[in-house]
């Protein structure tokens, strides 16, 4: 399983959850993103899972390295579609959605602590 985590040409960051934990996985991984055209270096943190891939825009894209991911089993097909490219209109829509509803969230909470206060304030 892997989730998409961040991506601007030329740096994609993903966590893949083959390789927390698991040395020989990472090891795998890398040396599979290090071996493909434009990759120019990969880094892997074993305790979070996360794997940062630097490539030549020129070169390849963050589509051809999904797609390496895929293939070897390290990245189920449906959560890195949402990561691609094509999908970015998506997920910047929800990125928008979830954020208004956490300014909403933190909105009615002041409303409420404050009205506490007044209600506090009032009986006193």
């Amino acid at each position: 399983m892997a989730s998409y985590v961040h991506h601007v040409p030329g740096r994609l960051r993903v966590r893949l959850a083959s390789v927390k934990r698991n040395e020989r996985r990472a090891r795998r991984v890398s040396a599979l993103l290090e071996e493909l055209p434009g990759v120019e270096s990969v880094e892997i943190s074993t305790v979070t899972g996360s794997v940062t891939v630097v490539y030549d825009q020129a070169e390849t894209d963050a589509s051809h390295l999904f797609q390496a991911l895929r293939r070897e089993g390290h990245m189920n097909s449906e959560i890195a579609a949402s990561g691609e490219p094509d999908n970015w209109q998506d997920l910047a829509s929800k990125a928008g959605e979830n954020f208004g509803k956490f300014m909403l969230g933190m909105a009615v909470e002041k409303v409420i602590e404050r009205s506490a206060v007044a209600l506090v304030a009032a009986i006193i």
